[in-house]
């Protein structure tokens, strides 16, 4: 046994009038989410992309759901954040007083994927040849801008937040407690690198942790009917005591945007990116045997019919091994299941 004071020093807590976390060791988070909001306002809006064609403008933040906060533990800077944002654009072709309006959503933006995963998607009120070449304008010049600005974010997440947190060692007592997270902290026989994954003044990545393995992925479609209206299949696919019925075993259904889903004991799991009643609905999607933090992206798109109700799902993503599995889960479990409990049977094609 250690004699009294001669323990690992990892361990020792010194007393300390103002409570310091010395050496970094316990457990202390900010939150970032309020923050984060009034930030967006600076980087997402009044951008302008300008062609020969036409000129447009983000004007405004339609909605920003989510959270985000900043911890450290054991000296290492941890940043947690999970977001969907809505920028409304608008904008004019050349020699065209016409205003054209419409929406840029960032779906999956999150510390789960690198900037290049996050899905950024441009629509219109209308859908007119105008409307289209502006689309493509914000599609072609907007994104990689958007894309920018999401990188500024996080950089600005870890600069801002880790000077509280990352504070100086035992040996660096007598120091200034806003320490600055990309540069190292030395102590008397070690040094420990506290610069985050991502450098706060350059966006590159400097850990020197092997990348990502690059997962082959493979995009899937499928076509249904079925023998019901758009809004009762809509409901069919979201309220929980219908998934559990379907799928015949206590499935979580939060069903709203950003809300979660467990089904099959957790063998499928994922999160709502987007719903739009009775037609559309948009999910983070994975199964449990897959990649640690892989997920798929669900399209699923509702269509009212004289008599039935049609259905089309997009799934991207989706790893090139389990690409069979996954179009037969759907028609085994979702489709098939659907008609059989609920009554709307239709041929499947």
């Amino acid at each position: 046994m250690a004699k009294w004071g001669e323990g690992d020093p990892r361990w020792i807590v010194e007393e300390r009038d103002d409570a310091t976390n010395v050496n970094n060791w316990h457990w202390s988070e900010k939150d970032a989410s309020n923050w984060s909001k009034e930030l967006f306002k600076d980087l997402f809006v009044n951008l302008k992309f300008e062609t020969v064609e036409g000129n447009c403008i983000t004007t405004k933040l339609l909605s920003t759901t989510g959270d985000a906060t900043v911890s450290n533990r054991k000296a290492k800077l941890i940043t947690l954040y999970d977001w969907q944002v809505k920028i409304e654009w608008k904008g004019k072709l050349k020699d065209d007083e016409d205003e054209i309006k419409g929406k840029i959503a960032l779906d999956n933006f999150g510390d789960e994927y690198d900037i290049d995963e996050i899905d950024i998607s441009v629509s219109t009120e209308a859908n007119d040849q105008g409307s289209k070449l502006l689309k493509n304008i914000v599609q072609k010049y907007g994104i990689p801008i958007i894309r920018e600005k999401i990188s500024v974010y996080v950089n600005k997440l870890k600069e801002e937040f880790g000077r509280g947190l990352i504070l100086p060692t035992a040996g660096k007592v007598g120091s200034s407690a806003k320490t600055n997270p990309n540069k190292s902290t030395t102590s008397s026989s070690t040094k420990t690198s506290l610069q985050p994954k991502e450098s706060t003044l350059t966006g590159h990545k400097t850990d020197k942790s092997p990348p990502k393995n690059k997962i082959e992925t493979m995009k899937l479609t499928m076509k249904d009917e079925f023998k019901t209206s758009a809004e009762e299949l809509f409901m069919t696919l979201i309220d929980e005591q219908r998934v559990s019925a379907f799928m015949r075993s206590k499935s979580t259904v939060d069903a709203r945007e950003g809300g979660r889903f467990s089904l099959l004991d957790g063998n499928i799991s994922g999160k709502f990116l987007e719903l739009i009643p009775h037609s559309k609905i948009v999910q983070n999607w994975r199964f449990k045997a897959w990649p640690e933090e892989h997920y798929s992206k669900v399209t699923i798109e509702i269509t009212q019919n004289e008599d039935c109700t049609k259905l089309n799902l997009t799934q991207s993503g989706i790893p090139a091994e389990e690409i069979d599995r996954t179009r037969e889960g759907w028609k085994r479990y979702y489709w098939q299941s659907v008609k059989e409990t609920f009554g709307y049977g239709s041929r499947i094609y």
